[in-house]
């Protein structure tokens, strides 16, 4: 049993590199955030009868609120409390995603008549790429936390 373990553990420290699980736990923490805002987005429009766009926002912002949380904490395993330049940060790079988000929304429903959801569902996928670079290197810094090491002040 022990013997499994250390193969365990050798295959998670030495075959992956710390870049390559924070791209895991990202991906996670981004399809997680993708069933939140989606479900968010079906509740806005269906339930409470929002239009598309509104219904967009309030996913997008609750999504926001999962994504940053879980990211900082989980993915990238900062634990500096002072998160106010951090989060204009993310706010900035989230601003940028929610707009080309919007544009490509409106893009596939209206000139290609895609249906609503797929489409919001290809914007948010699109934003992903941009979103990761832009919170591991700008939000949480140029390497992003070193996992597991004390975070600099």
């Amino acid at each position: 049993m022990q013997k499994k373990a250390h193969r365990i553990h050798a295959l998670t420290t030495t075959h992956l590199s710390q870049y390559q699980w924070q791209l895991i736990r990202f991906g996670f923490v981004g399809a997680t955030t993708y069933v939140i805002t989606v479900g968010s987005f079906i509740i806005c429009q269906n339930l409470l009868s929002f239009s598309r766009l509104w219904a967009a926002t309030c996913a997008y912002v609750s999504g926001m609120l999962f994504h940053f949380t879980a990211n900082k904490l989980f993915t990238f395993g900062n634990r500096e409390r002072r998160v106010h330049g951090q989060i204009l940060k993310y706010i900035i790079v989230c601003g940028g995603n929610y707009l080309i988000s919007l544009c490509i929304l409106e893009v596939l429903v209206r000139r290609c008549h895609a249906p609503e959801l797929i489409a919001f569902s290809s914007s948010v996928a699109t934003t992903t790429a941009l979103g990761f670079v832009a919170i591991k290197y700008w939000v949480f810094g140029k390497d992003g936390a070193k996992m597991g090491q004390p975070v600099r002040k």
